[in-house]
């Protein structure tokens, strides 16, 4: 068995005819045929958060003892 993937436009006619590769011998097949509708969806940003301004807490640097009592129990 062998899968071959390509696009397609449909036209009005709504026949379909492509070429098969060279090597493909004669004879009789059986093929199957998936509809999957293109999609138009945007890209997925890979970095989501790029460009964002970067706020901090004015007491982001300061000691935090009640992390340091939780680590000692």
């Amino acid at each position: 068995m062998e899968t071959i993937k390509t696009k397609i436009s449909v036209g009005s006619d709504r026949h379909l005819s492509l070429q098969l590769p060279q090597d493909l011998p004669p004879g009789d097949y059986e093929v199957l045929v998936v509809l999957s509708p293109k999609t138009t969806q945007k890209p997925e940003k890979k970095y989501p958060l790029l460009g964002l301004p970067i706020a901090l807490d004015d007491d982001f640097d300061e000691p935090m003892p009640e992390l340091w009592e939780a680590l000692e129990e």
